[in-house]
C-alpha cells in the first residue's frame, strides 16, 4: 500500500465513526510502525483542518481517482454534478481542480 492508500483508510475509518485507538490498531495490522502511523494520522488531521490545498500536497503525484474514498457530502455533490467526476477520469481536469471544485460543491450542499 502507498501513503495515499493509508490516508484513505484513515479517512474512511473517521467517516465511519471509528475511535483513534481503532484506527491505530488497523494501521498496525497493515504493518505500519508507530512513527509511520503518527505521520499518516497527522497528515489526515492536517488535510481535514487545511482543506483541499493540503490534500493536493499530500497526494501529489500518487493521486488515483478510482481509489479515492468520498465523504457523504462529496458523494451528494458528485451526484448533483456527475460530469465533474467523469471529467477527472477522462483527464479533462486536473486532480487539484477536481478537489477544489468538489470542495466548493460539497460546502454548498
Amino acid at each position: 500500500m502507498t501513503f495515499p492508500d493509508y490516508i484513505n483508510v484513515v479517512l474512511r475509518m473517521i467517516a465511519e465513526g471509528n475511535e483513534s485507538h481503532e484506527i491505530y490498531e488497523q494501521l498496525q495490522k497493515l504493518g505500519l510502525r508507530e512513527v509511520e502511523i503518527t505521520e499518516v494520522y497527522n497528515a489526515v488531521i492536517g488535510m481535514i483542518t487545511s482543506g483541499s490545498e493540503s490534500t493536493e500536497i499530500i497526494l501529489d503525484g500518487d493521486y488515483n481517482p478510482r481509489k479515492r474514498v468520498f465523504l457523504e457530502e462529496e458523494l451528494k455533490a458528485i451526484m448533483t454534478v456527475p460530469g465533474l467526476y467523469k471529467s477527472l477520469l477522462w483527464g479533462d481536469i486536473s486532480p487539484g481542480d477536481f478537489e477544489r471544485t468538489l470542495s466548493d460543491f460539497s460546502a454548498n450542499n
